[in-house]
């Protein structure tokens, strides 16, 4: 789609010069917070979808206009290029769709092409053994509705899934993790080692990203007092080690007990 929608740039950059700007810094705007970020995950190219659409169709709509209106002279001497870019242009749509459509016929399949499919595209938020889902089941017949557990990382969906409900009111460690010091921070973490004292949790999940980190702190080493509190107070029950789209992550399990967290 990017040749059209270049092209849609160029017809609207020649009717109306602040329109093509505005359309332009929508498209590059997106890409330059990417770089910014380092971090190119798909939901932060969201907002460049709108533009190149738009632009897209501007484009398709001006070059094959004198085909639409009757032209024909003016037409045939652009018609390989045209032919050929509206090639490439329902190729790439149908790409896609045919892919997805391949992955779920694995996915749907029960036995090894399911499992291997849904461990790389899902990782921990899958299916198997290894998911989040699995550990929540495992957590829910162990504990009662009054129980608590605490989630560290960046999703709480094992408290979700489990039905068992944070010990305090942080469902995932940014506000704890993120402001270097900053004094939102120190009273945030002040807050959730009180919730934790006046209410344990009876598990802890904590999403790190490699099994290798040590047990002694899990990776927490800039909050010593949540390490030291699940070192004093719980042990690694399980861990479980996933690779989602080809980036490594673990989840631990620890249960509460009156001994120091050891590997099983």
């Amino acid at each position: 789609a990017l040749p059209f929608a270049l092209a849609g740039l160029e017809i609207v950059r020649r009717r109306d010069g602040a329109s093509a700007a505005l359309l332009g810094a929508w498209t590059v705007l997106p890409v330059i917070n990417v770089l910014l970020q380092g971090k190119p995950w798909p939901y932060l190219w969201l907002p460049i979808y709108a533009p190149l659409a738009v632009l897209t169709v501007v484009g398709m709509h001006g070059m094959l206009a004198p085909l639409l209106e009757g032209r024909r002279a003016e037409w045939s001497g652009s018609r390989p290029l045209l032919l050929t870019l509206a090639a490439v242009l329902m190729v790439s749509a149908i790409l896609p769709p045919a892919n997805w459509l391949l992955d779920s016929r694995s996915l749907l399949r029960a036995g090894p092409a399911a499992a291997t499919y849904d461990a790389g595209a899902f990782g921990q938020h899958g299916r198997g053994d290894a998911s989040l889902s699995a550990i929540a089941e495992s957590i829910r017949e162990r504990t009662g509705p009054g129980d608590r557990v605490l989630s560290w990382g960046m999703t709480p969906t094992v408290n979700f899934l489990s039905g068992r409900s944070s010990p305090s009111r942080f469902g995932v460690d940014l506000p704890l993790e993120s402001g270097g010091g900053h004094p939102l921070q120190r009273a945030y973490r002040r807050e959730l080692m009180a919730a934790l004292h006046a209410t344990p949790p009876k598990f802890v999940v904590v999403d790190i990203p490699e099994c290798d980190l040590p047990v002694s702190d899990h990776g927490i080493q800039d909050f010593p007092e949540l390490a030291g509190f699940l070192r004093e107070r719980y042990q690694l029950e399980t861990e479980v080690g996933y690779r989602r789209e080809g980036q490594p992550g673990c989840v631990r399990v620890l249960r509460a007990s009156n001994g120091t967290a050891t590997r099983r």
